[in-house]
């Protein structure tokens, strides 16, 4: 930027024009006109607010205040760009449950007296009132949950209610006692199923950990030790042919498949022994969750030292830290919703235009490997 010719080589200005350093006189228009400078206001006339020049406005008397309007306060979710995550990221691991059905309608037919007391005796009213008693039983014997037990009675309470207004009541009532009928034969189930499956799977995690963690201190030697024989070299800036941009990859697998056994071993024990609603059903997504932890992990170190996702610190020698890549790598392998959110941001980044040519918003990789 030029600088502003000093007070003593300017010449004398007026307001509408300036003479430049060719003696030339042109129009000033307030963009090159040398004023004197004006000292700033004390300490106490500027308020703290290190003003270079005094405030403009009218004088306010003693006494007198300038009316001011509030400013509105910004809401919770105004904030500095979009978050990296979506709300299903922060859900804990598990298989999905599918949706409850749909509540039965209130609206029901009215039931006709004559067809009620001619389908309804009085011994099946007596019968469903003693297998009332006989489901209490059950509940005090096989439900281990007070909550739970409670809801069970609960229903079970209405179901009497129904019953002492009136035969016309008796589907009302019957279909409480089959719901708590159903709810105990599945909770028997569940804590036949944790005996059987729940364990095996629980052995099947355990060893998944054993080997990863085994993978994690082993493996890194015998790449450094075998790499050259795949063409990479030891030198650090042969960037994606450099040996440790190689240890590194492997180590964001192998802590992938680390944060899939903590999803899935955190899945089992709130299944099987919070929550109590085991189903063996989802017993495929406690086998896959460290393979897929695995393959994320390797997707994750792809995505981060592509400079795709700019969470990553420089250490001093110009590498990219490794310690956030594999935060990131366990974080997708724990809770894949991670790594599925990444997908669809770089879905939207390879976004297709009108002209079917792929519009794409990276903006530059990262070509140093990552430190340990």
């Amino acid at each position: 930027m030029p600088s502003a010719p000093s007070r003593e080589e300017s010449k004398p200005i007026t307001e509408d024009t300036f003479v430049n350093d060719k003696g030339e006189k042109v129009p000033d228009r307030g963009m090159n006109a040398v004023e004197p400078i004006k000292e700033p206001p004390e300490g106490e006339q500027d308020g703290g607010m290190q003003a270079v020049a005094p405030l403009e406005g009218k004088e306010l008397s003693e006494g007198d205040h300038e009316p001011q309007t509030p400013l509105p306060i910004p809401g919770t979710d105004s904030m500095r760009g979009a978050p990296l995550f979506s709300a299903d990221a922060s859900l804990p691991p598990g298989p999905e449950r599918t949706s409850a059905p749909p509540p039965i309608p209130d609206a029901e037919p009215t039931p006709n007296p004559v067809v009620v007391t001619k389908l309804v005796s009085m011994q099946e009213m007596e019968r469903l009132w003693k297998h009332i008693g006989e489901i209490e039983g059950l509940i005090k014997e096989k439900v281990n949950n007070l909550d739970m037990a409670r809801e069970m009675f609960d229903e079970l309470r209405v179901a009497r209610a129904y019953l002492m207004a009136g035969r016309e009541h008796y589907e009302e009532a019957k279909r409480y006692v089959d719901e708590v009928e159903y709810r105990i034969t599945l909770l028997q189930r569940v804590q036949e199923a944790s005996r059987t499956v729940g364990w095996r799977l629980f052995w099947y995690e355990i060893a998944a950990l054993v080997l990863l963690t085994a993978g994690l201190f082993g493996l890194p030697y015998l790449v450094h030790k075998y790499a050259h024989l795949l063409g990479y070299k030891e030198t650090a800036n042969a960037a994606l042919e450099s040996v440790l941009w190689l240890v590194n990859g492997v180590k964001s697998t192998l802590w992938g498949g680390l944060g899939g056994v903590t999803g899935a071993l955190y899945a089992l024990w709130r299944h099987v022994a919070r929550d109590q609603d085991f189903d063996p059903q989802y017993r495929m997504w406690y086998y896959t969750n460290p393979i897929m932890g695995v393959v994320l992990g390797a997707f994750i170190y792809l995505v981060m030292e592509a400079g795709i996702i700019s969470m990553t610190t420089v250490q001093k020698s110009g590498e990219i830290a490794a310690a956030p890549i594999f935060v990131l790598a366990w974080l997708s392998g724990f809770q894949q919703n991670v790594a599925y959110d990444i997908v669809r941001r770089l879905l939207k980044v390879f976004q297709v235009g009108e002209n079917g040519k792929s519009k794409s918003s990276l903006k530059g990789t990262s070509g140093k490997p990552a430190s340990s």
